[in-house]
């Protein structure tokens, strides 16, 4: 059975909370930051493309890797290497002439952090909370991401009157304290599968949802809207 207290709901939600925050900080703060540099309004949207391909790309390897290692550990690295790209952002926000071609890398590698970073976070929690208590729990867990996604772009707003640097360092700060939340959280007990890796089995997935028309429609109208 999960293991849960208050103290393990409480590291879980701050951890997402950190993780969401900092996602919107470095969005607001990145978004200018290209702006900044290269004065294009058509860098806004590639910089949002160059962290939209590697998710995209790496989704299904992304869904085959959490259902066969622990998830914690991979929600850990994912942060942590989000965490990084937030202070390579930021030590490269303070030299004068900066290649635009170095923050579209960051950029991409963060966005493939990313791939694996949401839906480790989303799976994990039901291996945290009993079946009985799961519904409070996932109403928390909504307060605590809309809470964030309230909050994010204001700080990230806010942050970037002083300068690039601040808001990149308040990005990785987030992260540093959502990985650390997740380290303590209890390892789950559900042993990963063990089933070796095909296109079949990454492909699953997407035949589920293809037979389950009411879940194809939710998905398609979340995707559209």
């Amino acid at each position: 059975g999960a293991v849960f207290s208050p103290r393990v709901l409480a590291l879980f939600l701050a951890a997402r909370f950190g993780s969401i925050s900092a996602a919107q900080v470095l969005a607001v703060a990145l978004g200018w930051y290209v702006y900044a540099l290269t004065g294009s309004a058509m860098d806004l949207g590639l910089i949002g493309l160059a962290q939209f391909l590697p998710t995209m790309a790496l989704a299904l390897p992304a869904g085959h890797i959490i259902d066969r290692y622990p998830r914690r550990y991979v929600l850990i690295a994912a942060l942590t290497v989000e965490a990084l790209c937030g202070s390579a952002l930021a030590i490269l926000s303070t030299f004068d002439t900066v290649p635009i071609l170095a923050v579209f890398a960051i950029a991409a590698c963060y966005g493939a952090a990313r791939s694996f970073e949401h839906p480790a976070s989303a799976s994990l929690l039901p291996s945290l909370v009993p079946a009985a208590k799961f519904p409070r729990a996932a109403a928390w867990a909504s307060m605590s991401n809309q809470s964030a996604f309230v909050a994010g772009p204001a700080l990230g707003g806010f942050l970037y009157i002083f300068g690039p640097t601040v808001p990149f360092l308040v990005t990785a700060v987030l992260l540093a304290a959502a990985v650390t939340a997740v380290f303590f959280l209890p390892a789950s007990r559900r042993p990963p599968s063990r089933e070796p890796v095909t296109w079949r089995g990454m492909l699953s997935g997407i035949e589920f949802i293809w037979r389950s028309k009411v879940v194809l429609g939710a998905i398609s109208l979340d995707m559209f809207g």
